[in-house]
């Protein structure tokens, strides 16, 4: 059970969420994840898509990993995790972790198999007679991301 402290810091979050306020939501978020009652897998979850939106892919590896370490079979996690993979272009990575979040069976399961299909072109595409490409759309924000 999280604590009335993490709770207050979490509403914080969504607002500044809500707001699109992204380092300020990581901010909030990461705050209440250190609190003794703030280290469960939602929390952090929402940490790592906070740190995705704010294009900080580094520290969303971190606390999407920390998610996964709380629970395995919490397939956000994973999801969050391959996100930021395919941002930063290590596609191989994001489908493995895609594919991890594929094995436990969601219903979200048709849309990892279309993101496993979208990451498996964006990487065989990804270099073109030596060169490497243009940046990015990063899918999970849907904003430009620098090469």
């Amino acid at each position: 059970d999280c604590s009335a402290e993490v709770e207050q810091l979490a509403d914080l979050a969504v607002e500044a969420l809500r707001e699109q306020n992204y380092p300020l939501a990581v901010q909030y978020f990461q705050q209440a994840a250190k609190r003794p009652t703030g280290n469960c897998k939602e929390l952090l979850d929402n940490c790592a898509m906070a740190c995705l939106m704010a294009f900080d892919n580094h520290a969303c590896l971190v606390h999407a990993t920390n998610c996964i370490k709380l629970d395995p079979k919490f397939p956000f996690g994973y999801l969050h995790r391959a996100r930021a993979y395919r941002c930063l272009q290590k596609f191989d990575h994001a489908i493995a972790d895609l594919t991890a979040a594929l094995e436990l069976r969601t219903a979200n399961s048709p849309d990892i198999c279309r993101e496993i299909s979208l990451t498996a072109l964006e990487q065989s595409n990804r270099v073109v007679n030596g060169c490497t490409p243009p940046p990015q759309l990063c899918p999970s924000a849907g904003r430009v991301q620098p090469s």
